[in-house]
């Protein structure tokens, strides 16, 4: 499904991995709205429209943000980074490799308890 040339904003909650949010049937700017709304509430975002890693780099500095490209090229990739992705992916994304992914950046993203038990 991700490689079918939908246009998706998917964000990971606690217990869900897609919020639906697919563009097929909310805009970009309703998209935004929800993530605002609930930005507690979300883990990730993993999108193939980079033009919204600003925004929701405004709403949420710290969040996650997984962009899905056709873009192979150092350039476009380090754009991409500059625009606010964490983490650039070349499309066909596999659900697995989507998801080791998504796992490894909110591991990182737990805070750190020195000491341990």
């Amino acid at each position: 499904m991700l490689s079918c040339g939908l246009h998706m904003t998917c964000c990971v909650t606690s217990g869900q991995m897609c919020h639906g949010l697919n563009s097929e049937h909310k805009t970009d700017d309703a998209a935004l709205e929800i993530f605002r709304e609930k930005r507690d509430s979300f883990h990730a975002v993993v999108t193939d429209r980079p033009e919204l890693c600003q925004s929701i780099r405004h709403i949420h500095p710290k969040i996650p943000i997984v962009v899905l490209t056709i873009l192979s090229s150092p350039e476009a990739q380090m754009a991409l980074k500059n625009m606010g992705a964490t983490k650039c992916m070349l499309k066909p994304v596999y659900p697995k490799e989507l998801e080791r992914v998504l796992l490894e950046l909110m591991e990182k993203e737990q805070p750190q308890v020195e000491g341990g038990l």
